[in-house]
């Protein structure tokens, strides 16, 4: 079994090999393959954090739910991508949970918190690479955020009567890259 999670942490971990010996067992050993049906549901909070899931085959699920048992699905993961939100409490700078379904029957590599935590402290590799993961995840949150967002507030403005007023970023001149909007200038002290 450990060949089996050598090889699978060798193909979808690209920090494996700047592990020491020490490190990558650390790793192995730590590691639990699990399979989950589909509807299974893994939480993921302060008290009981899962640690780093690596989806070997199948689709999870990671959404928020709201006091209301109202959901947003923040994203999904399939076959070779990780889940680091899962071990949020590993990353000091993370503070929410969030919630995991499995959506169909997935079998996951769950690294446990404790053992990235330790590395991530460790190793510059292991850091780097939690943290760029991590930032692609906030990236699909926040578009999933916008899209939930600003399209209850364009159904809610076609529902009213009112104009729609538009908002949009500053247009960038693409020969000069600098911003058409006009700066605004201010006295010298």
């Amino acid at each position: 079994m450990s060949s089996f999670l050598e090889s699978c942490f060798q193909e979808h971990y690209p920090f494996y090999s700047k592990l020491t010996a020490d490190e990558q067992q650390t790793l192995v050993l730590s590691s639990v393959l699990t399979t989950y049906q589909r509807g299974d549901f893994l939480y993921s909070c302060d008290d009981d954090c899962l640690g780093v899931l690596l989806v070997l085959s199948g689709k999870l699920r990671i959404f928020i739910q709201s006091g209301e048992q109202r959901e947003i699905t923040l994203f999904t993961t399939g076959p070779g991508e990780v889940c680091t939100l899962s071990a949020s409490c590993a990353m000091q700078e993370i503070s929410f949970d969030i919630l995991i379904e499995a959506e169909e029957e997935t079998k996951v590599l769950i690294t446990p918190a404790s053992t990235f935590r330790r590395l991530l402290n460790q190793n510059i590799y292991v850091e780097n690479y939690i943290y760029r993961e991590t930032t692609e995840h906030f990236s699909e949150v926040m578009w999933a955020m916008g899209q939930l967002l600003f399209t209850r507030l364009d159904i809610s403005r076609m529902n009213a009567s009112a104009p729609v007023p538009r908002c949009s970023p500053p247009r960038t001149s693409r020969s000069r890259g600098t911003s058409a909007v006009p700066e605004r200038s201010f006295p010298a002290p």
